[in-house]
């Protein structure tokens, strides 16, 4: 990786107003991106990791800024996440700051910032915290997450070389595109008098798995075995999106739009 470009690099620095009782009130984040000698997606990344820097928490008073910087090193591009693994390590690092600060639990913390009720994000798009609560939830009872977090707690006193740790972080990750013209998809499903299934859409696989999702889908709609459907790896010839053009697998989308008009086919 020293000829080649990875993921971007960030610095990132903060300044936090919150209570004596977790309550974050207002919160200034600024963060430089390595973007290497050229612009390549530096400037996309840039976009999204402002978007999403907030992830699952509604603070009232947000700046958040980015910069992609110009270096003397390989040009960094996009890679899964885009920006997203950085800015949140940023956020999640200021609230760990500030339960150490207020001598609470980072989870309790967590917990009393994130969305409640129906609310709007930054980026004015209505968000149901309902599934984001209902989960965190069920992810705490499952793992019992507070019996291990005392476990832990009392590892922690009987060694003092070895120390264990234990941490929850809800996450609430966006997905799609800026450009509403990449919010388009296609699937051609045939249906054949020997009971095989043939799949064909307009994704590209990049180990994501989509070949596989749409193989899934078609399988539980029709109810028929996975092995009677097989997918086509190049669908191209025979499944065009609109603008005649393959999708950018990005931001989770194209999985998710695919699997849609292939339950509707």
């Amino acid at each position: 990786m020293l000829i080649t470009g990875g993921r971007h690099p960030l610095f990132g620095k903060y300044k936090v107003g919150f209570m004596n009782s977790g309550r974050i009130r207002a919160l200034d984040i600024e963060c430089f991106i390595n973007g290497g000698c050229t612009l390549d997606d530096s400037e996309l990344v840039t976009e999204f990791l402002i978007l999403k820097m907030e992830n699952a928490y509604k603070i009232h008073n947000l700046r958040f800024r980015g910069r992609a910087c110009m270096t003397n090193l390989p040009s960094n591009t996009a890679f899964r996440g885009f920006g997203f693994p950085q800015g949140t390590l940023v956020t999640e690092s200021c609230i760990t700051a500030v339960a150490a600060k207020c001598g609470l639990l980072p989870e309790k913390v967590r917990e009393k910032n994130m969305y409640k009720t129906v609310d709007k994000t930054i980026y004015k798009q209505a968000f149901n915290p309902e599934p984001l609560i209902r989960c965190w939830n069920e992810c705490l009872d499952k793992s019992s997450f507070h019996s291990r977090r005392m476990q832990v707690a009392e590892f922690n006193k009987k060694n003092y070389w070895r120390k264990r740790g234990l941490a929850v972080v809800p996450m609430k990750f966006s997905v799609g595109f800026a450009a509403t013209s990449f919010h388009q998809a296609a699937a051609l499903v045939h249906i054949y008098t020997d009971g095989s299934v043939l799949v064909t859409h307009g994704g590209n696989e990049l180990g994501q798995g989509i070949h596989t999702k749409m193989l899934q889908v078609a399988s539980r709609e029709l109810k028929v075995p996975r092995l009677t459907c097989t997918s086509v790896k190049q669908a191209q010839p025979r499944c065009l999106t609109p603008s005649r053009q393959r999708r950018p697998s990005a931001p989770t989308s194209t999985a998710e739009l695919c699997r849609m008009l292939a339950r509707s086919c």
